[in-house]
């Protein structure tokens, strides 16, 4: 069903007079978001919002169809087809909402089939990673602007939060000098979206200091960017975005002391503290108490019992009524456009066979859309993208530095995965990134591994990885044996 290409299979190169697609595709991304931004946008609003996911569907049905499969494309065909059912379910809102839901869904999974038909090499994919990093980096710097000088960098709230009332001073926080601000937007519309960018900042930024074929001038910059990241995280206050970070940096160090990298991990690890240490006491300074009051609640001291009920109060329930109650009711979906903007945009009230639903977390959304079937099949696309990433960190065929680029993926991938028991993350343009990510490093790796010759194994390494599904261990590194003592000359 989603088989992983063999490595010694030769690899089927995209068409090299689309290079510019990959950059462009991001640079119309960053348009729409910061269109967004405008004040009086009004109709049009939609069509900004929408309109990434519909040049995605485009490159789908234009590009040519030629080049190899990422490795979780079998699966989430089976997603799509499910998803194709779920429209036919009488239980679908509306048939407007149910096809807006179901092109969402093709939208999102739609760069892990036209991505692969590019030619995309080592150097556009840098490229690419620049552009996404200059406007996450951005983003947070006007994140702490809008804690700095409040209301003066803020764009306008979008329609969903102010249309939550009161409630919306919940978004708010409080700052050291006692004035409450709602969590910096950067150049979103949504407080608390400063957070997610720094969030990608620290990703970009990590694999840009670390790899070798950046320049000394852009490693500082980066650098630099790392730490307003972090900023940006801590004054933000979202707990899921701090695991996330924690859940990415983990599986970093993990992975680079398995694979005995000691002074890579050296470094990063230097890198860390040197970051964490200096934006806390930074955040500090601007947020006051409230910053260690919330990370208190993930660290465990503020109480052994809050520690043990924080996700059982706070996303626990979605997911215990989830998989306790709407899994026996819905076993096999609920319909399509029952529940998220679908629903807001296209949906109707007055269904009285089709209530709108809500959603939480991305186990709730794959429950409704599809049933158990949706959820099995889109959990084995993430891990079967996991598993590639795992084995593209090791390939000796590719540079080092790519390795490690596989390597922030991969743990990126854990983060999004861990994420989806607190947030609909696949269900927007977070989940489209995911595939785009996930297929433009398998791209690369098949550009790669038909250009460069294997890399061979230093003299007196403590170890080699071989190039198969099963290499993913160390194995020992077994030295020849030594020369028979009648062949050796003395002098």
């Amino acid at each position: 069903m989603a088989s992983a290409p063999s490595l010694n299979t030769p690899a089927v190169s995209g068409d090299s007079r689309l290079r510019w697609v990959l950059p462009g595709f991001i640079l119309a991304e960053i348009a729409t978001r910061l269109l967004l931004l405008v004040g009086n946008s009004g109709p049009l609003r939609i069509v900004f919002r929408f309109g990434v996911f519909g040049s995605s569907l485009a490159l789908l049905f234009l590009l040519p169809w030629r080049g190899r499969r990422h490795p979780s494309s079998g699966a989430l065909l089976w997603v799509m087809i499910v998803v194709g059912f779920a429209l036919l379910n009488p239980q679908t809102n509306t048939l407007l909402s149910g096809m807006a839901q179901a092109m969402m869904y093709l939208a999102i999974l739609s760069p892990a089939w036209w991505v692969p038909r590019l030619a995309v090499d080592e150097a556009i994919m840098r490229r690419t990673i620049i552009l996404l990093w200059l406007f996450y980096a951005l983003s947070a710097s006007f994140g702490v602007l809008q804690v700095y000088f409040p209301g003066r960098f803020q764009p306008p709230l979008s329609p969903v939060v102010q249309a939550l009332g009161a409630f919306k001073n919940g978004l708010k926080i409080q700052l050291a000098n006692g004035k409450y601000i709602y969590r910096p937007m950067g150049l979103t519309d949504t407080p608390g979206g400063a957070g997610v960018a720094g969030l990608w900042t620290i990703l970009f930024g990590l694999g840009l200091t670390l790899t070798t074929q950046t320049k000394s001038w852009l490693k500082a910059v980066a650098l630099g960017s790392m730490s307003v990241g972090v900023l940006c995280i801590l004054l933000c206050q979202i707990r899921s975005v701090m695991v996330m970070l924690a859940i990415m940096m983990a599986v970093l160090a993990g992975t680079m002391a398995w694979r005995q990298q000691w002074m890579r991990l050296a470094r990063w690890a230097m890198l860390l503290v040197v970051l964490l240490g200096g934006s806390y006491l930074w955040a500090l300074q601007v947020g006051g108490s409230a910053i260690t009051q919330r990370l208190q609640t993930l660290t465990g001291s503020h109480g052994k019992s809050q520690k043990q009920n924080l996700y059982e109060v706070d996303r626990g329930e979605f997911l215990q009524d989830t998989f306790s109650i709407f899994m026996a009711k819905y076993p096999f979906g609920a319909g399509l456009g029952r529940w998220g903007m679908m629903n807001i945009y296209f949906g109707t009230q007055n269904n009285p066979n089709s209530k709108p639903l809500y959603s939480e977390i991305q186990w709730s959304s794959w429950l409704f859309d599809g049933g158990v079937p949706l959820m099995a099949l889109y959990t084995l696309a993430i891990f079967l993208a996991m598993l590639f990433a795992l084995r593209m960190s090791a390939d000796r065929r590719i540079s080092q530095d790519l390795n490690f680029w596989a390597l922030i993926v991969l743990a990126y991938n854990i983060a999004c995965f861990a994420d989806c028991f607190d947030y609909t993350y696949f269900a927007g343009q977070s989940g489209m990134m995911f595939w785009f990510l996930n297929s433009m490093i398998f791209t690369v790796w098949l550009q790669c591994r038909k250009q460069k010759p294997r890399r061979q194994t230093p003299p007196g390494s403590a170890m080699f990885w071989p190039q198969t599904w099963q290499g993913w261990r160390p194995q020992p590194f077994n030295p020849p044996p030594p020369a028979p003592a009648d062949s050796v000359t003395h002098a």
